[in-house]
């Protein structure tokens, strides 16, 4: 599987980057507006957007997803990575799932999560400058957030409390996208038949 993922042709990562834009903006689409925005002109609309991405994008704000009931933050947690990975490796017919199910039947492997938490990042990063510009997901451009997103994941990992929620959002994952991935069952059984009332 890391083959795969890692040495993957622009196919792949294209899909990735297709699937995980409109799913990205739907999620995000908080950081995308400005509700109090009634005045000024679309520069200035661009500029309050602009602020508002580069905010979620420092220091990995945009994978947090609010607190938990003991007032600390829900790490590697936001919504759109959860339907991403589902979406992407259970769903979709060319899924990894299908292709590697005992790497995925209980779990997400963490390169492969590693892999959503990046194209995420590219995602919002288009958002930079307030409006949409196109930024290629390559693996030459985007090996260095890949490698900081499999550093932070070990970071999430190394504590007890943190990691814990981890494994149990990739142990989530995984079960809604096995659900998702299953045949389903065929609809039959003997025929119907329906009896008119003529009188």
């Amino acid at each position: 599987m890391a083959i795969v993922v890692f040495q993957e042709g622009s196919t792949f990562r294209g899909k990735l980057k297709t699937l995980s834009k409109a799913i990205v903006v739907e999620e995000y689409k908080n950081h995308f507006d400005v509700p109090a925005f009634n005045v000024g002109n679309q520069e200035e609309f661009h500029y309050l957007v602009a602020c508002q991405v580069k905010a979620v994008l420092k220091d990995g704000v945009f994978l947090c997803h609010g607190i938990d009931d003991q007032g600390r933050c829900n790490n590697i947690a936001h919504p759109a990575i959860g339907r991403i990975i589902i979406e992407f490796y259970y769903i979709s017919d060319t899924g990894l799932a299908r292709k590697f199910p005992a790497e995925f039947k209980k779990t997400i492997p963490l390169k492969a999560l590693a892999l959503v938490l990046t194209c995420i990042h590219n995602c919002l990063e288009e958002y930079e400058e307030g409006y949409r510009v196109k930024k290629s997901f390559s693996r030459q451009m985007y090996s260095r957030t890949y490698d900081a997103m499999i550093a932070l994941i070990d970071s999430v990992l190394g504590d007890p409390y943190h990691a814990d929620k981890l494994r149990r959002n990739l142990k989530n994952w995984a079960q809604i996208g096995s659900l998702a991935m299953a045949p389903k069952p065929a609809i039959g059984g003997r025929p119907l038949k329906f009896v008119a009332k003529l009188d």
